[in-house]
Parts: C-alpha cells; structure tokens; sequence
C-alpha cells in the first residue's frame, strides 16, 4: 500500500510541473491569478514558471527514489514517515526561493503568506 502511495505523489509532483505552463499561470496558478495586471508585470513569471517546473520534476524523482529506499531498506514506518514530513520541508524551500521572482517584495505571488 505505500508504494503506491510514493508513486502516486510523485506522479503529481511531476504531473505539476508539466501541467502549469507559461501560457495557462495566469488561470491555473494560485496567488498569480489573483493579482492585479499592474502587480502581475511585476513578477517574471517566465523564470518562475521555469523555476516551478524544475523544482517539481526534480522533487517527484527525489520523492520516489528516496520513498521507495526508505521502505525497502528501513520499514514502511520510515516510508509513512518520509511521506508526511518530506513535502512540507521541500515546500518551505520551494517557497524560500520563489518569492526571489517578483520585482517587488511587497508583491506575494504565494496565497498563505509572505516569507522574506
């Protein structure tokens, strides 16, 4: 049962960062659909966009790969473990580093807060 459960979130993971697109982030990305035009000319989305999908290809591969070693090796508590706390640390990076893409830091592209 936890292996498909590491195979199905990593498949999102990397289905993410297929899915949002340059063309579809002003519909499909949260936070970004919700800005103004004039705050929208403020972010570069083209490099955000690019930062985006490298980060979710690379973090679905990073979680398959290291879910599936934690199982096998240690037991599936360390797989169910890995599952919880993993995306939450790889997200306060994601969002650490994407908040560098809006020319103007009072402008927060992220829908739940700030982070400086």
């Amino acid at each position: 049962m936890i292996y498909e459960l590491i195979i199905g979130m990593s498949l999102f993971f990397v289905v993410i960062g297929y899915v949002i697109t340059w063309d579809n982030a002003e519909h499909l990305l949260s936070g970004y659909n919700t800005l103004s035009e004039i705050d929208k000319h403020k972010v570069d989305i083209k490099k955000y966009i690019s930062f985006f999908r490298k980060f979710h290809i690379f973090f679905g591969v990073l979680f398959l790969i290291c879910g599936i070693i934690l199982t096998y090796w240690i037991n599936e508590d360390a797989g169910a473990f890995f599952l919880m706390f993993c995306p939450g640390c790889c997200y306060v990076y994601f969002i650490g580093m994407g908040s560098k893409y809006s020319k103007d830091q009072n402008i927060n592209i992220f829908p739940f807060g700030k982070i400086n």
